[in-house]
C-alpha cells in the first residue's frame, strides 16, 4: 500500500488515518455561546499532534462571513476552553469515534490507538478525561495572499481568490462542495472535468508549401490513406499538454448518453447504375496507369454507343422490353434539359404504362454522428469561502469556452481568432473512472446557461468579496465531442489519437498515460465503454 510521500517537518512520512490518499485533517463542528466553532483535528498517523485540534475557527459578522482563527486569550477563546456545557467535549468524542471507525475500516485501527497514546489524546478521545484543551496559538499572517496547497496528485484544494489576481486561466483544481471527499479512499462518486488548450488535429498542413507537401508525400498519403489527425490536447512538437485547470462536482441528477449513426435512403434505376459503373471502370483504368485520358474519353464514347447498340438489339428481339422505355425516358430528360426544360421521366412512364421504375431503394450508411451531453448543477454555498469557489468554477467554464484573439498578426491582431479551450470529462469514484458509466472523448463546451434565481425569486446575502451573492444558482453545460465514436475505439484503442488523448497527463511535461498497455485507457471486456 502506498501513501502520500509529503514529509512532516520532523521527516516522517504523512499517513492518513483514512488510508491511501486520505486527508490529513478532519473538521468537527460545535456551538459555544451561540456561535458555530470549527475545530480542525490532525489525523496524520505519524504526527506528534495526532488527534489534537490544530486550528480553531469561528465565523464573524453574519452567517456567511469568512471563518477566522479564534485567539486563545479572546473572550470566545476562553469560553471554548472552559466548555461549560461540555458541547466541545461531546463533539470531540463523537468525532474521534468516527475517525477511529474510518481508521479501522482502512486497516489502521491499531495504529490509530497507538498514535493517540503517543500524542497523549487517547484518554480524551475515549472520554476518560474531560476535554478541556487550550486553543492553539494564532499566528497572524502579514501576507494578504495565501498560497494554494497541492494534495500530491495534481488536485489543488480551493483557496481564496487572490486580491492581485490576473485574468489568465490558472491551472488549479476547484471542487464543490469544498469539503466533499471526492478523491479520498472510497470517496464519493463525482464528475471530473479538465480543461486544456486546443491543439489543431492537422496542425502544419496548411502552412506548408506545395513543394514541401509533395516532397513529404502529404498529398499522396492523404488521397490514398485518408485524412490523418493528431491529438487535440498534446502538442506534436513538445509532446506536452497545456492544462488550464480542473473541477470536481457532484454527480448530475440526469446522466443521459446516446450513440447514433446516420443512415439514409439510396436510389438508383438500372440506367443510372449502369452508366455510373461504366464510367467508374473507365476512370479506374486511368488511375491504375493502364489507360490515358484519351483512352478514357474513347471508352466513354464507345461505351455509350455500345450501350445504345445493345438496347437496340434487345428491342428488335423483344419490342416490349422495359429497358428501352427507361433508356428512352432518360435520354429524353437529358435532351430536354439542354433546352431548359426539366421533366420527371418516371412519372410519364407511370402515366403511359401504369408501372413505376424500380429505384432499387436501400437504406445506406451515411456516416457517424457527434454526441452531445448536457449537465445541470446546483450551487448553494454555505459560507463566504465556498461562495468564492463557486464563482471561480462558473468563471472556469465561461472563460474557457470563449475564442481567443491571436497574436500572429502583431499586437491586438484581429485577423484570426484562436479556438476555445477543450474539456475532458470523466465519471469517477475516488480517483478511478466508473466503468459502469459511459466514457467521453475530448469535448468542446458549446453552450452554458446560468439561472441566478432558480426558484423564480431573487435571493441574495451580503458578501465581502462580491458585495452580494445569490443564495442559489443553477448552471447548465452543453458539451459536444470533437470526434465520433468508432468500433475501433473499443477494439483497437492504441490506433486512435482521440483515445490516447483520454490518458494524456493534465500536468505540464511529457505525456504520461494511465497504464503501460499501448498508452491507452484501461478497458475491460465488461466495461460499458462509450
Amino acid at each position: 500500500m502506498s501513501f502520500h510521500d509529503e514529509p512532516n517537518p520532523n521527516g516522517a512520512v504523512k499517513v492518513s488515518a483514512y488510508g491511501n490518499n486520505g486527508p490529513m485533517t478532519e473538521v468537527m463542528h460545535y456551538k459555544i455561546n451561540g456561535q458555530t466553532i470549527y475545530g480542525t483535528i490532525d489525523i496524520n498517523l505519524n504526527s506528534p499532534t495526532y488527534g489534537q485540534e490544530i486550528k480553531v475557527e469561528a465565523k464573524q459578522n453574519g452567517p456567511f462571513s469568512k471563518r477566522t482563527e479564534v485567539p486563545p486569550n479572546s473572550e470566545l477563546g476562553q469560553a471554548i476552553a472552559a466548555d461549560v456545557n461540555s458541547t466541545r467535549q461531546t463533539a470531540y468524542i463523537n468525532e474521534m469515534s468516527y475517525i477511529g471507525g474510518k481508521a479501522e475500516k482502512a486497516g489502521f485501527g491499531t495504529v490509530h490507538d497507538l498514535a493517540l497514546e503517543e500524542s497523549g489524546m487517547k484518554s480524551f478521545a475515549n472520554g476518560d478525561k474531560p476535554y478541556e484543551s487550550e486553543l492553539p496559538a494564532v499566528y497572524f499572517e502579514t501576507e494578504e495572499i495565501k498560497k494554494e496547497e497541492n494534495d500530491g496528485d495534481g488536485n489543488i484544494e480551493p483557496a481564496v481568490v487572490q486580491k492581485d489576481r490576473t485574468n489568465m486561466m490558472k491551472n488549479e483544481t476547484l471542487r464543490y462542495p469544498i469539503d466533499a471527499q471526492y478523491t479520498e479512499a472510497n470517496g464519493q462518486d463525482h464528475i471530473f472535468i479538465e480543461q486544456f488548450a486546443f491543439v489543431a488535429p492537422q496542425r502544419g498542413f496548411s502552412g506548408q508549401s506545395a513543394k514541401e507537401n509533395s516532397e513529404k508525400g502529404a498529398l499522396r498519403e492523404t488521397v490514398t490513406g485518408g485524412l490523418r489527425r493528431g491529438s487535440n490536447i498534446v502538442d506534436p512538437d513538445t509532446r506536452k499538454t497545456d492544462p488550464k485547470g480542473r473541477v470536481l462536482l457532484p454527480m448530475p441528477n440526469k446522466l443521459l448518453a446516446s450513440n447514433g449513426v446516420s443512415w439514409g435512403e439510396g436510389r438508383a434505376n438500372a440506367v443510372e447504375a449502369g452508366a455510373f459503373f461504366a464510367a467508374n471502370n473507365a476512370i479506374g483504368g486511368l488511375l491504375t496507369g493502364g489507360k490515358n485520358i484519351g483512352d478514357v474519353l474513347k471508352d466513354a464514347t464507345t461505351g455509350g454507343l455500345g450501350l445504345l447498340g445493345d438496347v437496340r438489339g434487345e428491342l428488335k428481339k423483344n419490342p416490349q422490353s422495359e429497358t428501352g422505355a427507361i433508356l428512352s425516358a432518360t435520354l429524353s430528360k437529358l435532351a430536354l434539359s439542354k433546352a431548359g426544360i426539366n421533366v420527371d421521366p418516371a412519372q410519364f412512364i407511370t402515366r403511359s404504362t401504369g408501372k413505376a421504375i424500380n429505384p432499387n431503394l436501400e437504406l445506406l450508411f451515411n456516416g457517424p454522428k457527434l454526441r452531445t451531453f448536457t449537465f445541470g448543477f446546483q450551487f448553494a454555498p454555505n459560507d463566504a469561502d465556498e461562495a468564492i469557489v463557486v464563482r471561480k468554477i462558473q468563471r472556469f467554464f465561461k472563460q474557457g469556452m470563449l475564442p481567443q484573439r491571436t497574436d500572429g498578426g502583431g499586437k491586438n491582431s484581429a485577423i484570426f481568432l484562436g479556438s476555445p479551450n477543450v474539456f475532458r470529462i470523466r465519471y469517477r469514484s475516488g480517483r478511478q473512472r466508473i466503468r459502469s458509466l459511459n466514457m467521453f472523448k475530448v469535448c468542446a463546451l458549446t453552450a452554458i446557461e446560468f439561472d441566478y434565481a432558480p426558484d423564480n425569486v431573487y435571493q441574495a446575502y451580503d458578501d465581502a468579496s462580491a458585495l452580494s451573492q445569490p443564495v442559489r444558482t443553477s448552471m447548465a453545460l452543453s458539451f459536444t465531442e470533437l470526434t465520433p465514436i468508432l468500433e475501433q475505439d473499443y477494439s483497437d484503442l492504441d490506433k486512435s489519437e482521440s483515445i490516447r488523448d483520454l490518458s494524456a497527463t493534465a500536468l505540464p511535461g511529457p505525456t504520461v498515460f494511465e497504464d503501460d498497455q499501448g498508452n491507452v485507457p484501461n478497458m475491460t471486456e465488461d466495461d460499458v465503454g462509450f
